[in-house]
């Protein structure tokens, strides 16, 4: 919720986002058969609207505290670095 504050989303946009993200439960069903009722401590619903926007917000900063390159896209992040000693190098 802190990323979200520091984007300027903050109110009641923000409360709903948070009462969207908290308490939430999930279950598997196979045949017919369900699974208990767990709770979700972390990620967004897949297939949401908001999902993606949030995904961005949380990854947005990545860059600013690492030395190296590093390369985002939708949601795999690559980072590269360059050595200088033969140990490290690729062959």
């Amino acid at each position: 919720m802190l990323k979200l504050e520091s984007h300027g989303i903050t109110g009641k946009v923000a409360q709903c986002i948070g009462e969207w993200l908290n308490n939430r439960k999930q279950r598997v069903g196979i045949r017919g058969a369900l699974s208990d009722l767990i709770s979700v401590l972390s990620g967004v619903t897949q297939g949401s609207v908001l999902g993606p926007l949030l995904f961005l917000i949380y990854i947005n900063d990545l860059d600013c505290s690492i030395n190296n390159w590093i390369l985002k896209f939708s949601d795999d992040t690559i980072t590269h670095t360059h050595t200088h000693t033969q140990r490290y190098s690729a062959k």
